[in-house]
């Protein structure tokens, strides 16, 4: 019986550390990687990224295109999730990311029409706008390019269906006029 005993106690606290284990791996791997080797994106000029003690990135540069590209791609290294979401939301497509529970938003956001208010707004915007959202944008779809797929799925809600969206000026419009 003591020997029993011993055993069950072995395999409870082995059972523990694979879990602690386990919970260090699945909680860590989210986390984007900060070492940037901005020689690899499409830049005109020099570009540097420096992330101080805690996380936060410092973008500095030559020209604005370049540093609103990194802005972009940075931002979606760190807040992918994010952007997705408030994509889907603001273009009445939540449901398709989390479901049934989605279909209330989506009806109130294409009521609402905020996406095509967003899209008239665009047009409107002074040229040199215009392509600081293009430069922005394109920084972010860089970052979606550079990921393999299964590292843009939203853990633990197991959507993925192995198609790659571009990241659209509208969706980015739409999320200013909503904040």
């Amino acid at each position: 019986m003591k020997k029993l005993f011993k055993w069950v106690f072995v395999i409870i606290i082995f059972l523990q550390a694979a879990v602690l284990v386990a919970g260090v791996v699945i909680f860590r791997m989210p986390l984007p990687d900060h070492e940037i080797d901005v020689s690899g994106l499409p830049l005109t000029d020099f570009v540097e990224i420096i992330r101080d003690e805690r996380g936060i990135p410092h973008i500095y540069g030559t020209n604005v295109d370049d540093i609103l590209f990194a802005q972009g791609y940075v931002h979606a290294q760190d807040r992918f999730w994010q952007l997705e979401f408030w994509s889907h939301l603001s273009t009445g497509r939540l449901a398709s990311l989390i479901g049934e529970p989605g279909v209330g938003a989506d009806l109130l956001f294409r009521t609402f029409g905020f996406n095509r208010v967003a899209l008239e707004e665009y047009e409107n915007l002074p040229p040199e706008f215009k392509q600081d959202l293009i430069s922005y944008s394109k920084g972010i779809n860089a970052y979606i390019e550079s990921r393999p797929q299964n590292r843009l799925s939203f853990i633990g809600m197991g959507k993925n269906d192995g198609v790659r969206f571009k990241w659209k000026l509208s969706t980015r419009v739409t999320k200013c006029k909503n904040s």
